[in-house]
């Protein structure tokens, strides 16, 4: 299983930087590549909220994910799981309060199906799109934050 980790800081409290995150409908502003989110499950953002996601993928692919909240504990951690096309990815959020703002670390993990192809796969291209994704992501969510775009 492959891992990346990346951290931000975040100067906007703790508990609007988790909120935010949480809510699949405002993945669009944040999260990089992702082009579409829909189906979203009945009741309250939190454990188990299901939802479809389209990310753009190596290529340009546009590529469709089952994602459901594994981990919902508020307001310091927050994970998604996803599957696509056999591929297995957890995307774990850790967020602590530091200096009046936020510290959100990314991490995430994911498998490819096929032993020897997914290996030649990974290290090809999808192991450089993850980590471009995740740094893009991390980025992209303290701009959003800070620029009061996230209160809109």
């Amino acid at each position: 299983m492959a891992h990346i980790e990346r951290s931000v800081f975040i100067n906007v409290p703790i508990e609007k930087v988790f909120d935010f995150m949480a809510e699949p409908n405002t993945m669009l502003m944040w999260v990089h590549n992702l082009v579409e989110v829909k189906d979203r499950s009945e009741g309250a953002v939190g454990l188990g909220t299901t939802y479809r996601e389209a990310m753009k993928g190596p290529g340009g692919v546009k590529m469709w994910s089952f994602t459901r909240i594994s981990k919902y504990e508020q307001p310091n951690r927050l994970d998604f799981e996803s599957t696509s096309a056999g591929m297995r990815l957890t995307f774990a959020h850790r967020l602590e309060p530091k200096d009046n703002g936020t510290l959100v670390t990314e991490i995430g993990y994911y498998t490819l199906p096929g032993k020897f192809l997914g290996k030649v796969i990974d290290k090809l291209f999808m192991e450089k799109y993850i980590i471009g994704n995740v740094e893009r992501t991390v980025e992209k969510l303290k701009v959003v934050m800070e620029s009061g775009q996230a209160s809109r």
